[in-house]
């Protein structure tokens, strides 16, 4: 895929993998996800067990879900043990706005 993107778009970056980049639609070019990390500000009144490291790929998977999830599509997540299912779909739903996620018979706002 990345050379099909690469005869289209010459300014693609080379480094890792498509799916460390995203598209800036405002500035129209490719951005790593590394680049929107938010902060990570340790709170030690936090559990242990509840602390959420900001990754790229949390934030990335994160994102897609939200996308997704606001478009009225259903999510699955799928991956081996330890690489972070449960982390960033908790994360999502504590962030979650309950006005927008409306489905049948479950309502988010209730």
């Amino acid at each position: 895929m990345k050379s099909k993107i690469l005869k289209i778009y010459t300014s693609f970056p080379f480094e890792g993998d498509i799916y460390d980049y995203f598209i800036d639609f405002e500035k129209k070019e490719f951005k790593s996800w590394n680049d929107v990390i938010p902060e990570f500000v340790f709170d030690s009144s936090v559990s242990f067990f509840n602390i959420i490291v900001p990754t790229a790929d949390t934030y990335k998977f994160g994102y897609i879900i939200n996308k997704l999830m606001s478009g009225g599509f259903n999510v699955l997540l799928t991956g081996e043990t330890g690489v972070g299912k449960t982390i960033i779909m908790n994360e999502f739903l504590m962030k979650i706005n309950p006005e927008k996620f409306v489905y049948s018979n479950l309502n988010f706002s209730a």
